[in-house]
């Protein structure tokens, strides 16, 4: 049903169709925050895309016409990459018109997700590393996301430390209100179950992986 789902979707101006690359669902912490990483990363991804700006895709479930990967000579660019060469083929190809999305259940791909921490700490080091090769536009929006992501965070414990603490707990409780409505409509229209009431906890947890790696990788 995958090819029935996804070719659906194709039409004159479409070139392109991003799925939802899913993880199979374990108990465990590990389990959780790789699930969770996962439904953000296409939460962005379609996000950019319904915007216009489409500026990746995940390989493991990833469409596009035969056509285009022809006649933009496929990933013959990015051949020396270990990995990102997905995204790197998006951005060089992507427009305002010829990028959709499916959100149907049969469209998902579901993959073996990592078992060790490591293990998952070195496949996101080498997603990171494609980050640099990425149009100056994405690196400057997604930087913004995260940074502003860690602000908010900031702003719980900053607040006891300020003279006027009320209007700043103001603003973290509506973002953050916000944030998780939307959210947790995303995990719904991904199917992606069992992650919603674990947001604020999995959502500190990246960030604090996504700052340690940062480091690391410099």
């Amino acid at each position: 049903q995958w090819i029935r789902s996804m070719s659906g979707l194709y039409h004159e101006k479409i070139d392109f169709v991003l799925g939802y690359g899913a993880y199979a669902k374990a108990n465990g912490l590990l389990n959780a925050m790789i699930r969770f990483d996962a439904a953000q990363i296409a939460a962005l991804s379609f996000g950019f895309a319904q915007a216009g700006m489409a500026y990746m895709g995940v390989g493991r479930n990833l469409s596009y016409r035969t056509s285009l990967f022809i006649n933009s000579k496929g990933f013959t660019e990015h051949l020396h990459l270990l990995s990102g060469d997905d995204d790197l083929f998006v951005q060089a190809n992507a427009t305002k018109n010829n990028v959709t999305f499916s959100t149907k259940v049969e469209s998902r791909t579901i993959s073996i997700p990592k078992k060790t921490v490591i293990s998952w700490w070195k496949q996101k080091l080498r997603h990171q590393s494609t980050v640099k090769l990425y149009q100056p536009k994405f690196k400057v929006l997604l930087g913004l996301y995260t940074a502003t992501k860690f602000i908010l965070f900031l702003l719980w414990p900053l607040s006891f430390f300020s003279i006027y603490p009320s209007p700043v707990l103001i603003v973290f409780g509506v973002v953050f209100l916000l944030h998780f409505i939307i959210f947790r409509k995303t995990l719904c229209l991904i199917h992606e179950k069992g992650l919603s009431l674990w947001n604020p906890f999995l959502e500190v947890l990246l960030l604090l992986n996504t700052l340690f790696l940062s480091v690391f990788s410099i």
